[in-house]
């Protein structure tokens, strides 16, 4: 690179400039210097030498760009074959299963401890003969009924910023009633049963969800928010497709 070039590098004006009196060149420079392993269809199409020179702005840019991280064709392309990455599913369907199962450990035992916690209140209760004592202890068991309820309530959990931020305002819900669908049923965790959780967020997008049985019939039992959109067999869905279409042609 020349000391005209190095210059036309220093400042924004200079460099704009350069590019709109060198089109060959500075196209060469761009694409030499890309500093992506996705996204050259930006510098390629002439986008990118559009966006410099002011033809289209940045919310416009990034727009386009944006495509490379949200398109699932140019995601998988990008992930494995530019960035020859593993596949992190596993790994994260794993750490999300044993999450689910600490969690559902620990209410268990906070749920054990309060029930405890109650039938001590209720007996001390009985054998109080002081009015006064004996209305502080019935005042205890009501905030440990209170409090027990809050820990089993999905409505509560659904409250909770770190699930919203996790799941989305409007799939929190239906993920806090999934997690108390597993506490009810005391069945123990499966890894699978982390991907059908991750997949029954989209049920407040779609007119029907199809998922294994056993998870299916969870939603159904326990009816969580949407859960008439599920189809808990697969030889059902060619109906429940077919009941779909007629819906939207009779609407």
């Amino acid at each position: 690179m020349n000391r005209h070039e190095r210059r036309a590098l220093s400042k924004r004006s200079y460099f704009v400039e350069w590019v709109r009196n060198n089109p060959s060149r500075s196209k060469g420079l761009l694409a030499e210097h890309w500093p992506l392993l996705f996204g050259r269809e930006f510098e390629q199409s002439g986008d990118f030498r559009r966006y410099i020179l002011g033809d289209i702005n940045r919310i416009e840019a990034n727009k386009k760009l944006r495509f490379h991280i949200t398109d699932p064709v140019a995601v998988y392309e990008t992930w494995f074959e530019n960035y020859g990455r593993d596949n992190p599913v596993p790994e994260r369907r794993d750490q999300m299963a044993k999450k689910l199962v600490e969690m559902l450990r620990e209410l268990k035992k906070k749920s054990d401890e309060a029930a405890a916690l109650k039938k001590e209140v209720a007996i001390a209760c009985e054998n109080m003969a002081h009015a006064e004592a004996r209305e502080a202890l019935m005042k205890l068991g009501r905030e440990l009924n209170t409090f027990c309820s809050e820990i089993t309530s999905a409505e509560e959990k659904s409250k909770d910023p770190a699930w919203i931020r996790l799941f989305g305002e409007e799939a929190t819900e239906v993920a806090a009633q999934i997690f108390y669908g597993f506490y009810k049923e005391k069945r123990e965790i499966k890894t699978s049963d982390a991907i059908d959780l991750i997949h029954a967020m989209y049920l407040p997008h779609t007119d029907l969800w199809r998922g294994d049985k056993a998870f299916s019939n969870l939603l159904i039992k326990n009816q969580v928010n949407f859960y008439e959109r599920v189809v808990p067999t697969l030889s059902e869905l060619p109906s429940r497709i077919n009941a779909e279409f007629e819906k939207v042609h009779t609407s």
